[in-house]
């Protein structure tokens, strides 16, 4: 999501936010600093036999810590689409969070207080585990564990959970000081939480010990946290409209930090040496991960909010207007544009020589699912969903799971 939608910003009628201005996007030039708040670990790494492995199934949003949204071994359906199976949460539950994929089992939240596994195959439901909260965020399943966050019950915090993969039983829980409406990263034995709602004046990313739940470090940071990345050794954070930090994964001290003036639109996305991102109005820029300086931006006509996927030297972005751009990954030229009839603002998956995302509506008419040509644009196929798709997609094994304020999970397959 956001990025990753939420359901209120679903009801505030995704994808109508207009474009403020068009600025030029420039580099860090003060970093080094430790914002007031920030309470730094001793350093000591944590997880040492911790393992996480993402290279099979999609097991976070993004598809892995560094949200690439590109699985290179993964396989969808490209030739048509119908529906595999359909799975409908207790009460008719809206689905908003975005749906991850493990072991033959897929794992995501529901408006009724509910994290939901089902088998992959068929849709039958394995096991089912009470939250505190609607869940907003898609879950990680990692070394036998599902890591979920959500609002707590009173909706002026968050609570974080780790659940046994194999059966829904409650591992630990922790609490955040504001309600949790995006996806959690798990990495270094660590699971990487934003916190904070648009309405907040405050939010924070903590560091969390993935094996106990016990708090590490804090970082605190503008309202409405995006989920973050994290590579060799660093996290990428940023909140919307505010900087973008590099923190020290261990410690949480800031590396650097982009300008203030400048503010960011989406979670970013780390290949190589390379942060992409929605950064500044109407604007996708890529930066360096070494200081924060601006390597190339590109022009997109609206607010980049979703999560940039790159594959093979292409970065594929959503400019939540109705245009899906493919760039080249080293210049930011345009390859190709992809214009849709709804809003976008889902975030992108790449599998197997495909593009697939969702669309959002403004009112209860219906969305739809794509999957595009990876090479030059053209469509494959179109799903059309009952109401809007503000889930993010997971491809693997064949297959696109997504959610839909429909009511529903869906499964699709080729014919």
């Amino acid at each position: 999501m956001s990025s990753e939608p939420t359901r209120r910003r679903y009801l505030a009628a995704l994808g109508a936010v207009g474009v403020a201005g068009l600025a030029g996007c420039s580099g860090g030039d003060d970093g080094g600093s430790t914002p007031a708040g920030t309470e730094p670990g001793d350093g000591t790494d944590v997880g040492t036999d911790f393992e996480a492995d993402y290279t099979t199934g999609w097991k976070t949003f993004g598809a892995n810590p560094q949200n690439t949204g590109h699985h290179p071994d993964g396989s969808g359906p490209t030739d048509g689409v119908t529906e595999a199976w359909m799975f409908e949460p207790d009460f008719g539950s809206q689905v908003f969070g975005s749906p991850t994929v493990s072991d033959g089992t897929v794992y995501f939240g529901a408006n009724n207080y509910t994290v939901y596994a089902v088998d992959t195959d068929d849709g039958s439901q394995q096991w089912s585990a009470d939250v505190s909260s609607s869940v907003q965020g898609a879950p990680t399943v990692v070394n036998g564990t599902v890591y979920i966050g959500m609002e707590n019950e009173n909706r002026d915090g968050g609570n974080v959970y780790a659940f046994d993969a194999e059966d829904g039983s409650k591992q630990w829980q922790t609490p955040t000081a504001n309600p949790i409406e995006r996806s959690v990263t798990v990495a270094n034995g660590r699971v990487f939480v934003p916190d904070g709602l648009y309405h907040k004046n405050s939010g924070a990313l903590y560091a969390l010990d993935a094996a106990t739940g016990d708090e590490l470090w804090r970082f605190d940071i503008g309202a409405e946290t995006f989920a973050p990345a994290v590579a060799d050794g660093t996290v990428y954070v940023s909140a919307q409209r505010d900087r973008l930090y590099a923190l020290d994964a261990a410690s949480g001290d800031v590396k650097w930090q982009t300008p203030a003036d400048v503010p960011v639109f989406s979670p970013p996305t780390v290949v190589e040496d390379t942060i992409y991102m929605g950064y500044d109005y109407g604007t996708s820029c890529a930066l360096s991960t070494a200081d924060g300086s601006v390597e190339w931006r590109f022009e997109a006509g609206g607010n980049v909010r979703a999560s940039q996927a790159v594959a093979d030297g292409t970065v594929y972005i959503d400019n939540g207007d109705g245009v899906i751009y493919a760039l080249d990954a080293a210049s930011g030229d345009e390859q190709w544009q992809f214009d849709i009839e709804e809003s976008g603002d889902t975030s992108i998956a790449v599998v197997d020589g495909s593009v697939y995302f969702g669309t959002v509506t403004d009112t209860d008419a219906a969305g739809s699912v794509y999957a595009l040509d990876a090479a030059d644009g053209t469509k494959q196929w179109q799903y059309e969903t009952e109401n809007s798709v503000t889930s993010s997609p997971a491809v693997t094994g064949g297959n696109v799971y997504f959610g839909s304020p429909d009511g529903h999970l869906y499964a699709l397959t080729e014919p």
